[in-house]
């Protein structure tokens, strides 16, 4: 199994697209980057190897092999959610390519403050908001086998109402152009998991962090989400576990 891997200088490399011009390649420092995201840190190569394996039985599960794309969810916030869907997005992306990490939680995001608040010329609200493309909203990370589309400018939620629905034209989308699609959700329990999630998010993750989130919390949210609900993952103690 690979482990996490710098580029010789440190930095993490990070390519955007320029409006009209070619990807212009921006050096990410590491010491910026949340430590929980396995591909920045060479000392998680234990929790590392425990994403991969954890991709290795979704790739061979042919309930998620039908859809391929991962909705993550977790019952609150603070149960690792996005960390999870990153590790787990970097993991997919060293197995298969090309993978996207979309975020779906357009009013609190959280992906660009894991990876130290880079400057990104347009985010996946741009493409739902029709001031860029799809593809001017999403950028690399490491290589050219895992993308990365992040809200740039949170929403409130009259506004994430409005235009949640033209989440369907840019899922179709990325289902034509990456592999594997995974999406970090708002939690299961919030106001946010509204009538579009459960319409739409046919192949569900649930994410609990062992021994702090509330049983009678995972309970409801595994009533909420129903036969949406293909696998949960506990995340603590420096690995994740699969259950199905």
């Amino acid at each position: 199994m690979s482990t996490p891997a710098l580029l010789a200088n440190g930095k993490l490399q990070m390519g955007m697209q320029i409006r009209g011009g070619p990807w212009k390649i921006v050096p990410l420092a590491r010491q910026h980057v949340n430590p929980a995201l396995v591909f920045a840190n060479e000392r998680q190569a234990v929790r590392a190897a425990s994403y991969q394996l954890l991709a290795d039985r979704i790739i061979n599960d042919r309930d998620w092999n039908d859809s391929r794309e991962i909705f993550v969810t977790s019952p609150d916030e603070g149960d690792g959610k996005t960390t999870t869907a990153f590790n787990l997005a970097w993991a997919l992306s060293t197995r298969t390519k090309p993978v996207l990490l979309a975020e779906l939680n357009l009013g609190r995001p959280r992906l660009r403050a894991m990876l130290g608040e880079p400057r990104i010329r347009y985010g996946v609200d741009c493409a739902l908001r029709g001031i860029a493309t799809e593809w001017e909203s999403v950028f690399s990370l490491v290589s050219d086998d895992l993308y990365v589309a992040a809200v740039r400018d949170a929403m409130n939620r009259t506004e994430a109402k409005r235009f949640q629905p033209l989440f369907n034209s840019f899922l179709n989308w990325a289902r034509k152009e990456y592999q594997w699609v995974v999406l970090d959700c708002p939690p299961v329990l919030s106001r946010s998991w509204n009538g579009w999630f459960r319409e739409c998010a046919h192949s569900t993750m649930l994410i609990v962090r062992s021994e702090k989130t509330p049983a009678v919390n995972v309970n409801r949210a595994v009533r909420r989400l129903d036969q949406s609900l293909k696998g949960v993952v506990l995340n603590g103690r420096g690995i994740v576990a699969w259950n199905t």
